[in-house]
């Protein structure tokens, strides 16, 4: 699973070089093996790895994991904003050049 959370960050990154570039051709298919690998994924979270943890883990290691994951989105969501902010700026700013 973590081979194949790296590999959705590499995606990930394809698809932003491409937006920079404004290269539509590789932008839509690093997003579409972006979408296929994350539908694949989460399919094994959902059928596997959820399950598997929902009968392992005890009602307080259940909380404590759901508060780090809500405190990691949190981050995420402001980080990833502020990065798109900064890439529509960037892009007026070229735009108008």
């Amino acid at each position: 699973m973590r081979a194949e959370h790296e590999r959705g960050r590499q995606l990930l990154a394809r698809m932003l070089a491409a937006l920079e570039r404004f290269d539509r051709h590789s932008l839509g298919g690093a997003a579409r093996q972006l979408i296929e690998h994350l539908r694949q994924h989460i399919a094994k979270e959902d059928e596997i790895l959820f399950p598997l943890a929902r009968q392992r883990l005890d009602a307080p290691a259940t909380a404590e994991l759901q508060r780090a994951f809500d405190a990691m989105a949190r981050d995420l969501d402001a980080a990833a904003h502020a990065r798109c902010l900064t890439l529509v700026d960037e892009l007026e700013v070229e735009a108008a050049s």
